[in-house]
């Protein structure tokens, strides 16, 4: 995320003195920037986009979350399960990936592994935000979240294991198949290229 790497490169000058050209930034970044030149002003930019980000992320928690209780599940944190709300046979707005295969037909009761990861990498990038801005309190909420994140992933049930990979060798062979059916469709249309040039000669 780029926040995360601009405190990155905050650190790295507040520790170095180097200069931002020095860091890896683009040409097209200004190398004097105020923001990395002036830890009061980095801070200030920082602080005043925090509270937005902070509120997109609880929105996205509270907005998103998947139904445990109503279906059974004993995950190890009841608070991070996610499923993308608003799915339909056609389409997954929410996600951005409109596209991403995904079980048909749509169901209330299911959870969805990409949106889980996606909430453990935003509760990681809050965190690293929150530190560099000494928010102690929500620092430690967002590695809570995080853990519980990862936690839900990694050590639910065997089960819900076996459903993961199981999704996981679907998505693959779907994929493959898809490469498969877009070659042999390209081959097919090579070669009838090359046959009505032969019989143009």
């Amino acid at each position: 995320m780029a926040v995360t790497s601009f405190i990155s490169r905050l650190k790295a000058v507040e520790s170095s003195n180097l200069l931002s050209s020095q860091l890896g930034l683009p040409p097209s970044f200004p190398p004097n920037s105020k923001y990395l030149s002036s830890p009061t002003e980095s801070r200030s930019y920082l602080l005043s986009i925090y509270p937005a980000l902070r509120r997109h992320y609880l929105w996205f928690r509270r907005t998103q979350k998947g139904q445990l209780k109503e279906w059974g599940r004993k995950p190890p944190s009841r608070m991070e399960s996610y499923r993308w709300r608003g799915r339909t046979e056609h389409h997954v707005l929410t996600s951005g990936l409109d596209d991403y295969p995904r079980a048909l037909p749509p169901h209330v009761g299911e959870l969805h592994v990409d949106l889980m990861c996606w909430m453990g990498f935003f509760a990681r990038t809050m965190g690293e935000i929150a530190e560099y801005l000494g928010e102690e309190k929500d620092l430690e909420e967002y590695r809570r979240n995080e853990r519980n994140v990862v936690a839900n992933i990694e050590g639910e049930s065997s089960r819900v294991r076996f459903f993961l990979i199981l999704e996981v060798h679907i998505l693959i062979s779907l994929s493959l198949f898809l490469l498969l059916l877009f070659f042999s469709s390209s081959l097919e249309r090579g070669r009838s290229d090359v046959l009505r040039r032969d019989r143009r000669r």
